[in-house]
């Protein structure tokens, strides 16, 4: 019995001990995994916080940009009324009371800000009325500190130029932003006398007696963006008397009685871009005396009631580029009065009243290229009164109410090169009163529902060459009334009414190497003075009936013009010189290639001693004649280097016959191949060698050359395309090797390829420490399971009934409380309940008398029943 009571005694501590050591490994355990899963969460949240954070910065920016285009800056908060004492300004005075700029900062209304360009002085959020007296916000004589005034309201000053909303004078480095200064007896904003440097942005400034904004007198290098101005009862912008240097842009000129944008008097180097100005009652964009160097770009004049741009009297060597001008009741671009040496270029006029473009009274040595002018009510160009010298160059003038180029009173010496005029009311191309001297060359005038030149009233010695003049309602070309001395050659006239007619008052017009074929008569001449050849040629008629029994060119008998008997091509030309019979096409080759030739086939119609010349990128390379046995020209070509050549072949008949065949050389980069992988191999082994070959469609003298971890080992090694390149790489040390190989075909093509080479010093051995912590860990946790399971089947026998006998009441109850205070304890407490246990358990001499008590305690049982056992 004593040893059962003992057994038992150990059975409970030792399965309290096996019960706590499992829960601590399971402890453990979880505990491992919550930090790690604690861990994954933590980075989560952390990522999201980043990304809340961006997302909130992204919005404050969005914010303060939106604010900023807005006019708005940074947000202020109430708004102060001061219209009972307009505010005044003046940096320079002294004395006691003086309202300069320390004063000021005391004000209520000066918010922040100490004059420094990053601190500058804060005037905002002011209302102010003025009653119709004086000016609103005045600032004088402030040139070396920095002031914003922003978000004020400003309304109702007094009348007359000298009054504004907001006035500067004699003031540098402001910003003006966000202001509404409208509907004041003067102008809206009003910069006076040497307001150099200042900024005025997103400003509203409208209906106001005088301009929205003004600028007068030397006022320089300011910059106007954003400002909407419009109703205003003079202009929306005007600057006066040389204000240099100033930039506009993005403003809105609308509905103002006067003009959109103005300059006036010698106001030089300013830029203009991206302005509006529409609904104006004058020009949309006004230059006025002595206006110099200024640039136009991308700026747009629509429906203002007179022009879209008006450059007038002495404005010099201004740059209109990209503008447009629409819908104008006047003429979309003009230049008036000796303005010289300007520039347009790529600008469009449309639907306007009167003109597209017009040059008037002297204004001369102008350029303009690339225009379009289509859809207007008068001309698409228009030079009038003694405008010469100019240039005309890649203009379009088509679908125009009247002509599309027109030239009127004594306009001289302009040239018109490679502009087109088509599907005009009137004439393509209309010269009218003296314009004499003036050079037309590659022009187009096609579809016109008059004529496509037309000359007339005493327009002397121009010439007319090279010029395509198709199907045009009446003549191709007429002189009428005194044109004398013309030159006409080398044009053609396919498919008009009339291809060339000549009024009986024009006298010694010269006509030669022109191609005429027309649907009634190919020349009407009403004079026998006028010359139909040069002395040895005429022209091309598609009604000629005459032979050409010598084959050279031109008809055996002369060409009787129609219409008119008596007046004769003396040299008719029989053929056109259609020579070429396949023109060739574009060539490719590849460089180094062996043989390469441009081959022109001829007609079996070639006349005899036609002399030609051959041009590579324009430089004269060969020349020679064909004549009737000749069959074809060629021009080797080989040995070009790499990139794109353009040959001309030019048969030098009357017509100047033409072909151009562009060659483009390219260089095919090598290709290497390589058979295998990267290469692994053991020290013990020998032949161990990289075998490398390349293939390319052209080569020239290759080679190539080697490199071991950057160190070149073979240079510039001769090669050919196919074979095999091999690289021995027997006796390397243990490590890793990258060998590189450079390969240069001759051409300047370079191909590379790489090869990594391993030579290991000693068997590698697969590190197993993960797996084997892997392995221990699951051991671990199956281990845990195993004792766990052994524990409960531990305490199942512990309390069968049979076991229960000898146990005292005392110890199971302990047991009991034991069991109930480690479940929930941490590892100290379990320690100190240990300790707390040895004391509370009975001593040895205490487990002697257990037997007699429990004798007595069974004897008293009995007597108490089976229903105290129960319990």
């Amino acid at each position: 019995m004593h040893s059962v009571k003992k057994t038992r005694n150990g059975n409970t501590k030792s399965r309290i001990r096996n019960k706590i050591l499992s829960l601590l490994m399971f402890g453990v355990i979880i505990l491992s995994v919550c930090t790690l899963l604690d861990e994954s969460k933590g980075v989560n949240r952390l990522n999201d916080q980043l990304d809340t954070n961006e997302e909130s910065g992204e919005k404050q920016g969005s914010f303060l940009e939106t604010n900023f285009e807005a006019g708005i800056g940074s947000p202020l908060s109430s708004w102060y009324n001061n219209s009972a004492n307009p505010i005044v300004i003046n940096a320079t005075a002294t004395g006691v009371d003086a309202n300069n700029w320390t004063w000021a900062r005391t004000q209520e209304w000066c918010r922040e800000g100490d004059g420094t360009v990053g601190n500058p002085y804060l005037i905002a959020n002011i209302t102010i009325d003025c009653g119709g007296f004086g000016n609103g916000i005045v600032i004088l004589n402030s040139l070396n500190v920095h002031f914003t005034l922003q978000n004020c309201t400003v309304t109702k000053s007094g009348s007359g130029g000298d009054y504004g909303g907001i006035k500067l004078e004699n003031t540098s480095n402001g910003t003006i932003i966000g202001n509404n200064c409208s509907k004041n007896g003067g102008s809206g904003i009003y910069l006076k006398s040497n307001c150099d440097s200042n900024i005025l942005s997103y400003n509203t400034a409208n209906s106001n007696v005088f301009h929205g904004i003004y600028g007068y007198e030397e006022c320089d290098s300011n910059t106007f963006s954003h400002n909407d101005v419009k109703d205003n009862v003079y202009s929306g912008i005007y600057l006066r008397l040389e204000c240099d240097s100033n930039i506009l842009s993005f403003n809105t000129a609308d509905s103002n009685a006067d003009y959109g944008f103005v300059m006036f008097d010698k106001c030089d180097f300013n830029i203009l871009s991206d302005n509006m100005a529409y609904n104006n009652t004058d020009h949309g964009f006004y230059f006025n005396k002595y206006c110099t160097s200024n640039i136009f770009s991308h700026n747009s004049a629509n429906s203002n009631h007179k022009g879209g741009f008006y450059l007038n009297d002495y404005c010099d060597s201004n740059i209109l580029s990209d503008n447009i001008a629409t819908d104008n009741d006047q003429s979309g671009f003009v230049l008036s009065i000796y303005c010289d040496s300007n520039t347009l270029s790529d600008n469009m006029a449309c639907n306007n009243s009167a003109n597209g473009f017009q040059l008037n009274f002297y204004s001369n040595s102008n350029f303009f290229s690339d225009n379009m002018a289509y859809n207007n009510s008068a001309y698409g160009f228009y030079l009038i009164y003694n405008c010469d010298f100019n240039t005309l160059s890649n203009n379009c003038a088509n679908d125009n109410d009247q002509s599309g180029f027109y030239f009127d009173d004594d306009c001289s010496l302009n040239i018109l090169s490679d502009n087109a005029a088509n599907h005009n009311g009137q004439s393509g191309f209309h010269l009218s009163f003296y314009c004499d001297s003036n050079t037309f060359s590659n022009n187009t005038a096609n579809n016109n529902h008059e004529n496509g030149f037309y000359i007339e009233d005493n327009c002397d010695s121009n010439i007319l060459s090279d010029n395509v003049v198709n199907a045009n309602a009446q003549f191709g070309l007429y002189l009428n009334s005194e044109c004398d001395s013309n030159i006409f050659h080398t044009n053609s006239f396919y498919d008009n009414d009339y291809g060339i007619g000549i009024d009986s008052s024009c006298f010694v017009n010269h006509i030669f190497f022109n191609r005429l074929a027309n649907r009634i008569y190919n020349a009407i001449d009403n004079n026998g003075s006028n010359y139909w050849n040069n002395g040895s040629i005429g022209n091309f008629w598609s009604n000629y009936v005459g032979d050409d029994n010598d084959r050279n060119g031109i008809g055996d008998t002369p060409h009787e013009i129609g219409f008119k008997s008596g007046i004769y091509d003396m040299f008719p030309i029989i053929c056109l010189g259609n020579f070429i019979t396949l023109k060739p096409a574009e060539k490719t080759l590849e460089i180094g290639a062996l043989r390469a030739e441009i081959v022109w086939p001829l007609t079996d119609f070639v006349l005899d001693a036609i002399s030609y010349e051959i041009f590579k990128d324009g430089v004269l390379i060969a020349d020679g004649s064909i004549n009737r046995s000749t069959s074809e020209i060629k021009m080797n070509i080989t040995g070009l280097e790499e990139g794109e050549f353009y040959y001309k072949l030019s048969i030098e008949w009357p017509f100047h016959v033409t072909d151009i065949v562009k060659v483009v050389v390219s260089n095919s980069i090598p290709i290497i191949e390589f058979p295998g992988e990267d290469i692994v191999y053991d020290t013990s082994t020998s032949n161990n060698q990289i075998t490398w070959s390349f293939t390319d469609v052209s080569v020239n003298s290759p080679t190539y050359t080697v490199y071991r971890n950057g160190q070149s080992i073979m240079v510039d090694v001769a090669c050919n395309a196919g074979e095999q390149i091999v690289i021995p790489i027997n006796g390397l040390e243990g490590g890793e090797y990258i060998y590189v190989i450079e390969l240069n075909d001759g051409y300047g093509s370079i191909c590379t390829k790489l090869v990594i080479i391993t030579v290991p010093t000693q068997k590698e051995t697969l590190d197993i420490f993960p797996y084997l912590f892997a392995s221990i860990l699951g051991a671990v946790i199956f281990v845990s399971i195993m004792i766990h399971g052994l524990i409960v089947r531990n305490k199942a026998r512990t309390i069968h009934p049979k076991d229960m006998v000898s146990t005292s009441k005392d110890i199971v109850s302990h047991s009991n409380d034991a069991e109930t205070a480690t479940s929930v304890k941490t590892d100290s407490d379990l320690k100190g309940e240990k300790i707390s246990e040895k004391q509370n358990l009975p001593s040895k001499k205490d487990v002697k008398t257990i037997p007699k008590e429990k004798s007595r305690n069974q004897k008293s049982n009995k007597k108490k029943g089976s229903g105290a056992n129960q319990k």
